[in-house]
């Protein structure tokens, strides 16, 4: 009985850090250029990303045009993240100034109301109110507004993730 020797089989490992709500796209854009789950699976580091463990063969055909197609597709991953980020920035920017304007006003309006100064304690209390009121109101307009503009090119940022894995399926497979 001979015993055959099976060819070694080497891989590359990695870790990437991605957000953890575009953890399976993720996922699923680098199964397209060879990497799979290592064993240890996936874990959360304390800056809310997760962490996840890959390894490919090291032996893939076409190895540096695949490269440069990851690196396409983890730049326009980023990209996907930086404009969620920019489509709430701006009005949570805008609700908490004008909130922060409120809560000045109505100081105002409790310092006048202990100097017994009617006129500035009803005018200061209400516009301190409607400084309150208003946040929430701007913050659902800005944010459907900056989402309107922003939505086509998130679009955009996952057509090029999508070729991106498609060519690097073509070369693999």
């Amino acid at each position: 009985m001979t015993a055959t020797i099976a060819e070694p089989v080497t891989f590359e490992y990695r870790s990437f850090a991605v957000n953890p709500a575009r953890a399976s796209l993720a996922r699923d854009t680098y199964a397209s250029f060879g990497w799979f789950p290592d064993a240890p699976g996936t874990s959360v580091t304390p800056s809310l990303q997760v962490t996840l463990n890959m390894k490919r063969d090291r032996h893939i055909k076409n190895r540096p045009v695949i490269a440069e197609l990851q690196r396409r597709a983890e730049t326009a991953l980023a990209a996907v993240d930086k404009l969620e980020r920019r489509m709430t920035t701006k009005a949570m920017a805008v609700a908490l100034t004008v909130g922060l304007v409120g809560a000045g006003l109505l100081a105002g309006s409790v310092f006048t109301f202990m100097a017994a100064i009617w006129a500035p304690f009803v005018i200061l209390g209400v516009l301190g109110l409607a400084c309150w009121v208003v946040p929430f109101f701007a913050y659902k307009a800005i944010r459907a507004t900056t989402t309107a503009t922003l939505t086509p090119l998130v679009n955009e940022q996952y057509d090029t993730i999508y070729d991106a894995c498609e060519q690097a399926q073509q070369l693999l497979s």
